[in-house]
């Protein structure tokens, strides 16, 4: 008796998945879709794990984008389902996907797929006014997502602590490189080593700053024994290259 109900439990099962609708199949299908696409970006960003993007993230978020449960997509084997990438490299954005059926019922169509690498960024807590000296208590390490963060952040407090706004910053948002004045560390006055350089011969002498500036900046500087103005780089405190 029960090898018998199992027969007919059997039959049943078979012919339920022989009349499931072309919904139904697509629905499963689409689903199927996600599921590849999550496991293959999953993999290539855990043989990218030592790109720099990602070296001290909290976070990798994978988005596939939506999928129309309409489309008509025949059932496609998991074995017969491909997922290619034509970017070259999956380091955080937007991508889009190819999802292939290799099987008899071929069939092809691109899926969005968006990459969040979230790490921690220095965030204020409050907004201040340009022109204003940030402080400790203005700021904090907050996980953020850093793609859109085109042009730099900060992940250390103490990078911008001391450091004037020369942009007004609203608080809860990140402190940006735009956002920061540059501190002078040379001042008009101050000694400073020139250095001229070019390939393996160096030569130094001692000048004397016409102005102030940051690094990367240039200056005037008038170099104490040849009495001549020239025009040098600071490259750190209190030292200087012009091009030989």
């Amino acid at each position: 008796m029960k090898s018998y109900l199992a027969q007919q439990f059997i039959i049943v099962l078979v012919a339920a998945a022989t009349c499931l609708s072309p919904a139904v199949y697509a629905n499963q299908t689409t689903l199927q879709i996600r599921s590849a696409v999550e496991e293959y970006v999953g993999q290539r960003l855990s043989s990218m794990a030592n790109h720099p993007l990602f070296k001290g993230s909290s976070d990798i978020q994978i988005k596939v984008g939506r999928l129309d449960s309409r489309l008509k997509l025949a059932h496609c084997a998991n074995h017969d389902l491909m997922i290619q990438d034509h970017s070259g490299s999956l380091i955080g954005g937007r991508y889009l996907l190819k999802a292939t059926c290799t099987g008899d019922n071929r069939w092809s169509l691109y899926v969005p797929v968006s990459i969040s690498v979230i790490k921690p960024v220095v965030v204020a807590t409050q907004s201040v006014s340009r022109g204003a000296t940030l402080r400790e208590g203005q700021l904090q390490l907050v996980d953020w997502e850093i793609n859109h963060l085109k042009y730099g952040y900060f992940s250390v407090v103490k990078q911008v602590l001391g450091r004037p706004l020369r942009k007004p910053i609203n608080g809860g948002m990140p402190v940006l490189p735009d956002h920061l004045g540059i501190t002078k560390i040379v001042k008009k006055g101050d000694e400073v080593l020139i250095e001229a350089s070019k390939g393996l011969i160096s030569v130094k002498s001692p000048g004397i700053a016409l102005s102030g500036g940051g690094i990367g900046e240039q200056i005037n500087v008038r170099n104490r024994r040849s009495k001549k103005i020239v025009r040098a780089t600071i490259i750190a405190s209190g030292q200087v290259s012009v091009p030989m």
